[in-house]
């Protein structure tokens, strides 16, 4: 991918997290925009044992060429908060 493909990607508005897929197999999850350097041949991400955190532990660098796609993160279904239905 293209520096501009990625970014759009990961820059778009409103941000939805991502999940950017490498062609070794490995996949790096991008929950904020700020854990993510976007550059002219590869990309950083900051990686946080904490989702919501904008403070990351360590960092990966991936050539542009070797991402093969970027798609949102699942989304997580919260439980039925009502409880179970009524009998009729």
């Amino acid at each position: 991918m293209t520096a501009n493909d990625i970014k759009a990607e990961i820059r778009g508005q409103p941000f939805v997290p991502k999940r950017i897929f490498v062609s070794d197999g490995s996949q790096y999850d991008v929950h904020h925009p700020d854990m993510c350097m976007i550059g002219l041949a590869s990309i950083v991400v900051g990686i946080a044992s904490d989702p919501g955190s904008t403070i990351f532990e360590q960092t990966v660098r991936i050539d542009n060429c070797f991402v093969t796609r970027i798609l949102p993160l699942p989304v997580k279904t919260l439980p039925d908060q009502n409880g179970p239905a009524s009998p009729q």
